[in-house]
């Protein structure tokens, strides 16, 4: 593995009188400066801008022609971001799904089912392949099923099942025994239970 080297620069932007006989120097606080030595031996430079405009982070990543280290960086950065939206299909269409409005997935076959408040939208993903693509908030509810935690308004535990319903929906799911204590243990640390 390469070394790591972070160094920090700040451009200087003048001089400016502190008391009648010296002065200090003044540094622009952005946009900060970081060069990095990554894998590979491929140095990255990294611009940080504080922009009182945007609502949300921007990431503009420019790279010099495909190399072993530019695919590298590519790859690491797209792991360490979750993707926002999923794309499934919805009456033979390809559609973008927000991950925020899933309420749970099933398997049935070779299919996934996604649900959302109002709609179904499939997937050949296997179930396993798109838990590990999903955010920390889906969890296992059964062998063939995971839900979004966060859009859980009950869970309730009955002798013909346990049984999960959905914030703004009437849709509905079985959580299995084997998984239970965990579905109600995170919600308990969510909050979500008393």
């Amino acid at each position: 593995m390469a070394k790591r080297h972070v160094f920090y620069h700040r451009k200087m932007t003048g001089w400016v009188a502190n008391g009648p006989r010296c002065a200090q120097r003044v540094y622009k606080a952005d946009p900060l400066w970081c060069t990095r030595d990554i894998k590979g031996g491929m140095a990255v430079r990294v611009r940080i801008e504080q922009d009182e405009k945007l609502t949300t982070p921007e990431v503009v990543l420019q790279v010099p022609p495909q190399t072993a280290g530019t695919a590298e960086l590519v790859a690491a950065l797209q792991a360490a971001v979750p993707p926002q939206q999923l794309t499934l299909s919805h009456r033979g269409r390809q559609v973008r799904v927000a991950i925020a409005t899933i309420l749970f997935c099933e398997a049935a076959g070779h299919q996934v089912t996604v649900h959302t408040a109002g709609q179904l939208y499939t997937t050949r993903e296997p179930l396993y392949q798109l838990a590990e693509r999903l955010p920390d908030q889906f969890i296992r509810a059964s062998k063939s099923a995971i839900l979004n935690r966060d859009q859980v308004a009950s869970l309730t535990r009955s002798l013909t099942g346990n049984l999960v319903k959905f914030q703004q929906s009437h849709k509905q799911l079985y959580v299995s025994r084997r998984y239970y204590g965990d579905v109600k243990r995170a919600l308990e640390r969510k909050g979500q239970l008393g």
